[in-house]
């Protein structure tokens, strides 16, 4: 199960996982958007230490909306956007490394500075931390 870490101070969110996580998170994000269907929430894992970070959250909700944000909402991480958004989203999960001969642990920012086409300055990122 995914691990969400965030400080309330800190500029972005924790997501970690294994690559079958996020392979899981990718279909079912994509399956959402092609079903129709208009959100999704994926529950996360509660039983760990989230140092260096303050706290950890229950979860993620994606959803369809007409404004792409991330924010906190509750004991929730929420990833609203357009089709194309959470589409890019999906894309960009590390899912594939270990397929790979040797699994390689790293992470990936989906913030505004890498992915600016589709958050604004300011929004919250997030960093995906593969784990092998």
């Amino acid at each position: 199960m995914i691990e969400i870490r965030y400080s309330t101070e800190a500029e972005d969110v924790d997501i970690t996982g294994t690559s079958i996580e996020f392979q899981s998170l990718h279909n079912d994000l994509l399956m959402m958007l092609y079903q129709g269907n208009s959100s999704l929430y994926v529950e996360a894992s509660t039983d760990f230490d989230p140092a260096p970070y303050d706290s950890y959250l229950e979860g993620i909700e994606l959803k369809k909306a007409d404004i792409n944000e991330i924010l906190i909402h509750g004991h929730s991480l929420v990833v609203q956007g357009n089709q194309e958004f959470l589409q890019s989203l999906a894309i960009n999960l590390p899912r594939d490394e270990e397929k790979k001969s040797s699994c390689s642990s790293h992470h990936i920012h989906y913030d505004w500075i890498s992915f600016g086409q589709y958050l604004s300055e300011g929004s919250t990122g997030l960093i995906f931390n593969l784990i092998c």
